[in-house]
């Protein structure tokens, strides 16, 4: 099933409304997932249009292929991979962040069939939609508004996607899957194991499951190896911290001119350094 961000399936408190809305959340992007991929043209027709500005450029050297053949054996794994935890009744999922990005897409794609008003188009459900409501008001105490916008966004995959304004989204933690991704994916990736990515929780291991969760062996020539990557990212925070103390750093010359000015200070005041420095702010 789907792992809810608005709720904690492990928090005692919500672990009921996780076990009414997730179901609900899953079935939704399951049954969108059935009617974006009908066929295997399918699934080739989404990824000419997500691969359409180079998405997966120079990521098929490191497979001894082409971009596209590697690009598209990744992209279809990862959907299958998808669809597989969201139909696993017993545990809850979050798609990382290359899935996230996929789900992304595919939520645009649903929403542009909708803007257009495609003829096949039945993922409008208000009957369930005011059900979903009344149940999050009654039984799980939810404010009206609250309720309303839960059941909107519970309901409509193509209503799914984070926006500006949105700080309670129920499926996107955050949009992490545009910026690391906004190169295309072999520039996410190293950004991903560089010591940035690895500062915001992700790094080495982290991207070697983007792989091997879809039984990939992962790219060695492209993510190195765990003590490389290790070593690499320790020398770079040691050259930021060097820079940082460097810029607050007082020379031997400044440190004696800021104690004779304290004492300056201190005489005038008729005090002593020490009950001086109590005065001072930040001290």
């Amino acid at each position: 099933m789907f792992r809810l961000v608005y709720f904690r399936e492990d928090d005692p408190n919500e672990a009921e409304i996780v076990r009414y809305l997730s179901p609900i959340v899953t079935k939704t992007i399951l049954d969108a997932f059935a009617y974006l991929f009908k066929s295997e043209d399918d699934y080739r027709s989404a990824y000419q249009i997500l691969s359409r500005n180079n998405f997966f450029r120079d990521f098929g050297q490191y497979y001894l292929t082409s971009d596209d053949t590697a690009g598209y054996e990744l992209y279809r794994r990862k959907l299958e991979r998808m669809q597989e935890k969201l139909r696993d009744p017993d545990e809850y999922y979050t798609f990382d962040v290359l899935e996230e990005r996929i789900f992304c897409f595919c939520i645009a794609e649903m929403e542009a069939r909708y803007e257009r008003g495609a003829k096949d188009f039945a993922f409008i459900n208000l009957k369930q939609e005011e059900e979903v409501t009344v149940t999050l008001v009654n039984r799980f105490e939810l404010e009206a508004e609250t309720a309303e916008k839960l059941a909107l966004t519970a309901c409509r995959f193509h209503e799914m996607n984070l926006t500006e304004d949105d700080d309670d989204n129920l499926v996107f933690w955050d949009d992490d899957y545009l910026w690391f991704f906004r190169d295309g994916f072999v520039a996410g990736i190293k950004i991903l194991l560089d010591a940035a990515g690895e500062q915001a929780g992700y790094g080495y291991n982290y991207v070697e499951k983007i792989f091997t969760d879809v039984d990939l062996k992962p790219p060695m020539m492209l993510i190195g190896t765990a003590d490389a990557h290790r070593i690499a990212n320790d020398q770079t925070m040691e050259r930021f911290r060097e820079a940082v103390n460097q810029m607050f750093s007082v020379s031997p010359e400044e440190e004696s001119r800021w104690e004779k000015e304290r004492q300056e200070l201190a005489d005038q005041l008729g005090i002593s350094v020490e009950e001086l420095d109590e005065e001072l702010p930040f001290s």
